[in-house]
C-alpha cells in the first residue's frame, strides 16, 4: 500500500511540475509578445511625434505626400497593436480552457502582428525617405542661393 501511495504521490508531482512548466511557457510567450507589442507601440507613438518636426518643413508636394504615408502607416501600426494587446487576452483564455481554437487563434494573432511589424517597418523606412529627402531639398536649395548670390555679386 506505501508503494502505491508513494507512486500516487509522484504521478501528482510529476502532473504539477507539467501544470507548471505549461504556465510558465504560456506566460513567457504571452510576456514577450506583450512587451514587444508595447514597444512598437511607444515606438510609433514616438515616430509620429517625430514626423510633426518635419511638418512645417513640407515645401511641396512630394515631401507632403510622403510625410502623410509614414504618419498613415504609423496611425496604423497603433491601431493593429491596439487590437493585438486586446486580443492577447482572448487567446489566454483560450487556452486556459482548452479550447480547441486556440491553435487557429494564435496563427490570427501572429499573421495581424505580422501585419504591426510590416506597417512599422514601411513607417519607419519612410520616415527616414522624408529625412533624407528634406536634407537633400534643403541642400539643394542652399546651394543654389549661394550661386545665385555669387552671381549677383559678380555682376
Amino acid at each position: 500500500m506505501t508503494d502505491q501511495n508513494e507512486y500516487n504521490r509522484q504521478e501528482k508531482l510529476y502532473v504539477d511540475k507539467e501544470v507548471a512548466f505549461y504556465a510558465a511557457s504560456i506566460n513567457a510567450w504571452l510576456g514577450t509578445r506583450m512587451e514587444r507589442s508595447r514597444q512598437v507601440l511607444t515606438l510609433s507613438s514616438a515616430a509620429l511625434g517625430f514626423l510633426m518636426i518635419f511638418y512645417k518643413d513640407l515645401n511641396d508636394v512630394t515631401s507632403f505626400v510622403i510625410w502623410m504615408l509614414a504618419a498613415i502607416f504609423f496611425i496604423a501600426t497603433i491601431f493593429i497593436l491596439l487590437k493585438v494587446l486586446s486580443m492577447n487576452g482572448d487567446y489566454l483564455e483560450e487556452v486556459v480552457a482548452n479550447s480547441p481554437c486556440h491553435e487557429a487563434a494564435s496563427k490570427r494573432l501572429k499573421r495581424i502582428a505580422d501585419t504591426a511589424s510590416f506597417t512599422f517597418a514601411i513607417g519607419i523606412i519612410l520616415a527616414f525617405c522624408l529625412g533624407i529627402y528634406q536634407s537633400d531639398f534643403s541642400l539643394i536649395k542652399n546651394e543654389s542661393q549661394e550661386v545665385q548670390h555669387e552671381q549677383q555679386q559678380v555682376q
